[in-house]
């Protein structure tokens, strides 16, 4: 039922976000509202709160890869859209999903650059520095945003799809 839906989403945060690797609330505000009202007229109150819940699980789960920097606004706000559309069982799956492919696909990127050895170092530097100051830092890019910086769209876009395969196919 809704995945033209999604389908549409996908494409223009994807477009957006390797445009201007911001994806704007010109784009999220239309399309989470949508998923409210589709939700709220196929399955009344209890669609409202499915919605809600869907679209509230990414930004608390989430909110903390935001504020040490190594998750953007938008990838977080895109992931609560979908949730305000697919409610909460879709919303996890998505995120899940997103997140195994980002991983997956951003372990090859470092291993064909030939990165490992100092993304390895920069990684355990951090921990250190978490245990020695106990606080959270933002986790910088110690490399070139050419080298380091990745859209997280794309990842959002492959989760997606392989939850509308699962549930569709």
């Amino acid at each position: 039922m809704y995945f033209s839906l999604i389908i549409i989403f996908l494409i223009l945060i994807v477009i957006n976000d390797y445009k201007t690797y911001k994806i704007k609330n010109i784009i999220i505000v239309p399309f989470l509202i949508s998923g409210y009202l589709f939700n709220i007229y196929f399955l009344g109150f209890s669609g409202f709160i499915d919605s809600l819940a869907g679209s509230l699980i990414p930004f608390l789960v989430l909110f903390f890869f935001f504020s040490i920097n190594t998750l953007g606004a938008g990838d977080i706000k895109a992931l609560c859209t979908l949730g305000s559309i697919t409610g909460i069982d879709g919303s996890t799956s998505i995120t899940l999903y997103t997140f195994i492919a980002g991983g997956l696909i951003s372990i090859f990127i470092i291993l064909m650059k030939n990165l490992t050895k100092e993304r390895f170092l920069y990684f355990i530097n951090y921990i250190k520095m978490l245990f020695l100051t106990r606080r959270f830092e933002v986790y910088d890019n110690f490399i070139g945003l050419d080298k380091s910086k990745t859209r997280f769209s794309g990842f959002i876009f492959i989760g997606s799809i392989i939850y509308l395969v699962k549930i569709y196919c």
